[in-house]
């Protein structure tokens, strides 16, 4: 046909045109590097037989009632042989802002922060922005509003109230677990945060298991309706199967949770004071009653085989454990001294303005006018410099150096590993032989006369020893 190259006949009569078998005969010096006597082949799959076992996904309930605020904790129950995965429940109501009348009360509207959701800082329009901080903020709204009361900042019909960005982490103050007493390992709301921001696969982000949108919104149409979080602890022995946690080795000791839940004050934003916050369901004021929260622990059952190598059998396992540090300071220069021991694989930060904090913007790290509130970092080991970059260096670089993200927010890092995020060792720094840890700050000038918040995670390595039906840290702080 016109307009098409001739077709040759042999590939017509489906037979090889000769090219193909010349790249087999084409071998020389060089291929005996890649081809010779060859361990692997493509074409016959190895099949690994794996040990036999089950898994069941069981919910625990908190001794006592969950209230917020408070700290709950649960022992474990031994119904399997196993621990792998692990989330913290929270059920939360459906909520909403009810206008007073002139000259009335509020109930509960003073309890959270009304500061303009656009810009809580108060800072001045950067040059070609209109207003700051707006750029994120995607203003929905539906045909059908009315325009009576709408904010000029977000487009939204006043009054409005709604729980805060990534309800599920926020609400989660602080969790650890702890074996015959001894806690061997705790996780913090921002720490989750700045892990997930890190290390989250992509398609399997936690977006709507934790309640994270990216419009105000989508914030306010979410807490129109109940709804169960979930919100998934990372210790070590969630993240690979091969390190969960042997309650069948742990004869004579328990293994408990602990859960600090924050205030209910932190959790909620509001348009306006002169507002009750109300639960849809009765429009009575929420409370801190207003949570229920369970356990949802992963066990795996072995085969019968397997199972007694794990009573009787002494071994070792190697875990991550974090640590923290959190100071607050005034002025643009921040100089901290670091109380961190053992092997650290990475330092990840960030700074957050008072002004932030104030609003309930639980995971805004963002610096004036929305920008790197970190000029340069510096740290310096027994006085000799480590490491002294530029601030977006440790945002940009770093992360993708050594993560699976950049993260979107402006938190930082710093890698002393090549695979942080892995379970085999790949460098580290062992801070335990360092006397003097200094870290020190520049930030933006724009914040020497505020007040920041700095918080720092270290992720190290120690090792869990499980001995004659007890189990217990290596290495203690």
């Amino acid at each position: 046909m016109s307009g098409f190259p001739n077709v040759q006949a042999c590939t017509l009569t489906g037979a090889s045109s000769g090219g193909t078998l010349s790249q087999l005969i084409a071998q020389g010096a060089a291929d005996v590097h890649l081809t010779a006597d060859p361990t692997v082949t493509y074409w016959r799959l190895q099949i690994s037989k794996c040990t036999n076992f089950a898994m069941e996904a069981i919910l625990q309930t908190f001794t006592g009632q969950p209230t917020w605020g408070s700290e709950v904790s649960v022992t474990l129950n031994r119904t399997g042989d196993l621990i792998h995965w692990m989330y913290v429940l929270v059920d939360i109501p459906a909520i909403t802002a009810q206008a007073l009348p002139s000259g009335s009360q509020s109930f509960t509207g003073c309890r959270f922060p009304c500061a303009n959701p656009c810009n809580p800082c108060g800072d001045p329009p950067a040059q070609g922005e209109c207003v700051p901080g707006c750029s994120t903020e995607v203003l929905e709204l539906e045909v059908e509003d009315s325009f009576d009361n709408i904010d000029d900042c977000t487009g939204l019909q006043r009054p409005y109230a709604h729980w805060v960005n990534e309800i599920g982490f926020a609400a989660v103050a602080r969790a650890s677990f702890s074996i015959g007493g001894q806690i061997i390992d705790t996780v913090y709301s921002y720490y989750m945060h700045m892990w997930e921001e890190l290390s989250g696969q992509p398609g399997k982000r936690l977006e709507e298991m934790i309640g994270k949108r990216f419009t105000l919104a989508s914030l306010v149409e979410d807490s129109s309706y109940s709804r169960r979080l979930y919100v998934p602890l990372p210790f070590y022995f969630t993240r690979y199967s091969g390190n969960a946690l042997p309650l069948v080795s742990l004869q004579f000791h328990s293994v408990q949770v602990h859960v600090c839940f924050a205030a209910l004050e932190r959790l909620i934003q509001v348009s306006d004071c002169d507002v009750n916050v109300i639960r849809c369901s009765d429009g009575q004021p929420v409370n801190n009653n207003d949570i229920n929260a369970l356990l949802d622990t992963t066990y795996i059952y072995l085969d019968m085989q397997e199972r007694d190598r794990f009573a009787v059998g002494s071994f070792q396992q190697l875990i991550t454990q974090v640590q923290q540090f959190s100071t607050t300071s005034k002025g643009s220069r921040l100089q901290a001294q670091l109380n961190f021991n053992h092997p650290t694989l990475e330092l990840i930060w960030a700074v957050q303005r008072k002004c932030q904090a104030a609003a309930n913007n639980t995971f805004n790290f963002s610096g004036y006018q929305n920008r790197d509130p970190i000029v340069r970092v510096c740290l310096r080991l027994n006085n000799l410099q480590r490491t002294d970059r530029e601030g977006p260096y440790y945002r940009l670089s770093q992360p993708w150096q050594h993560h699976t993200n950049i993260p979107r927010g402006f938190i930082y890092s710093y890698s002393f590993a090549l695979h942080p995020e892995d379970c085999q060792p790949s460098g580290s720094l062992n801070f335990s032989r360092i006397d003097n840890i200094d870290f020190g700050l520049h930030l933006q000038d724009e914040l020497s006369s505020e007040e920041v918040a700095l918080y720092v995670f270290a992720r190290s390595w120690n090792i869990l020893r499980f001995k004659q039906g007890l189990g217990g840290l290596l290495y203690s702080n």
